[in-house]
């Protein structure tokens, strides 16, 4: 095994895969990351069993840039690599095909390994460590930029128990989910008629602290720009205000 050994693996598209346009959820495209990384990584790594020895993985960063938006019924074959490790961080990369081998999208992540009892960072497996060379990959974009924030938060969610995985803490596919609803919510109307589909052309989400059972989330979303096509979305813990996740998506110009 080799840090270039890479593993493709095929997802149909279901109709609770997708919204009510027929068009493939963002949120359902990060399952099938994390599906298809947790494959790869019981392929291909010398020391397979990490809950063995207490540990599990975590994602910190994650950056998805999309050509096409797949629909309902189609396959998509995600591949994915372990391109490095700087320090204790791991660097996964990922290929979007259609069904006739054509590229749709690319994607970069950043990966922790943690106790799994007290999520701090661990030292992964020397034996597995040792066959991953040090990155020289840029890795995810960074969302450290400073803007004045609105003083109500746009939507609030909970951290319910259908939310918690199997590590015990919300799954990354859910923060996902809820920055589209706070980009949806930004152009509400009165009417109940349904808003049309979000084209996301970018997104890139950092992941700054675990969230809980029970946990109130206040999001808030502004957009940059006077195009309107990049929204900016963070949420903080409602009791102590205390920021869970921040992240950006840009438009397609068919959004705009």
């Amino acid at each position: 095994m080799t840090h270039a050994a890479s593993g493709c693996y095929h997802f149909d598209i279901r109709g609770t895969d997708t919204d009510h346009h027929d068009q493939l959820n963002l949120s359902a495209l990060f399952s099938y990351m994390q599906e298809a990384a947790f494959r790869h990584f019981e392929e291909y790594a010398p020391d397979r069993d990490l809950s063995e020895r207490g540990l599990c993985w975590v994602l910190i960063r994650l950056s998805v840039r999309l050509q096409r938006w797949p629909q309902w019924k189609e396959t998509v074959a995600v591949q994915t690599w372990q391109s490095g490790i700087r320090r204790l961080t791991f660097l996964r990369q990922y290929r979007f095909l259609d069904q006739t081998g054509g590229i749709i999208g690319e994607a970069t992540s950043e990966w922790l390994i943690v106790d799994q009892k007290n999520h701090k960072p661990a030292k992964p497996p020397q034996e597995w460590a040792d066959t991953v060379p040090a990155s020289r990959e840029v890795g995810c974009e960074r969302l450290d930029s400073n803007y004045q924030w609105p003083e109500k938060p746009i939507l609030v969610k909970y951290a319910d128990y259908s939310d918690i995985d199997r590590n015990q803490h919300v799954n990354n596919t859910r923060y996902v989910a809820w920055s589209i609803d706070a980009i949806q919510a930004m152009s509400r109307h009165d009417d109940s008629s349904l808003p049309p589909p979000v084209h996301i052309r970018q997104f890139d989400i950092y992941y700054r602290r675990e969230t809980s059972l029970g946990t109130r989330l206040d999001l808030f979303c502004l957009t940059v720009g006077e195009s309107e096509e990049i929204f900016e979305i963070r949420a903080v813990r409602h009791s102590d205000g205390i920021e869970l996740f921040r992240a950006r998506a840009v438009l397609d110009e068919s959004n705009c």
